[in-house]
């Protein structure tokens, strides 16, 4: 089982703390990025975006605050107020895009701090570790075929 998120962190201050800062509590929903329903299933080249409740934002913003969207995919049970981020989440994974690039640190909206432009290309590939590099996706499987 796994968790997985979008979170977001102050610069000033929480940068590189936990997920104090963060939107908690909501759902974020793996889902198909050309109607946004929820995704069921697909292989490592699937794309996917991820969604957020209508309104997701943090306490602040990118351009007064300091504010930036990470993301992070964890086991699930793992505390999300433990993890912290510079660069990458400093414990368990994170998105990657088709090229390979890691979402995070993303900016908010100006002045609301709503989460806005999660890209539509992500993909469970070339994941990327937390000290940088990248993992093969059966490294991250249970069984070495399978997962949540």
């Amino acid at each position: 089982m796994a968790a997985l998120g979008l979170l977001t962190a102050s610069a000033v201050g929480v940068w590189g703390s936990g997920a104090g800062a963060s939107t908690l509590g909501a759902q974020a929903t793996i889902a198909n990025p050309s109607n946004n329903t929820p995704l069921a299933s697909g292989g490592s080249a699937t794309l996917f975006t991820v969604t957020l409740p209508s309104g997701a934002a943090c306490t602040g913003d990118t351009a007064n605050g300091g504010y930036h969207v990470y993301s992070y995919l964890v086991h699930a049970g793992t505390d999300v107020t433990t993890v912290t981020f510079v660069n990458f989440p400093s414990q368990g994974y994170g998105f990657v895009d088709n090229s390979g690039t890691y979402y995070g640190p993303a900016n908010t909206a100006i002045t609301t701090g709503q989460i806005i432009n999660i890209p539509n290309n992500l993909e469970w590939a070339k994941l990327v570790v937390s000290a940088g590099g990248s993992l093969a996706l059966s490294d991250l499987l249970y069984s070495g075929s399978s997962g949540v």
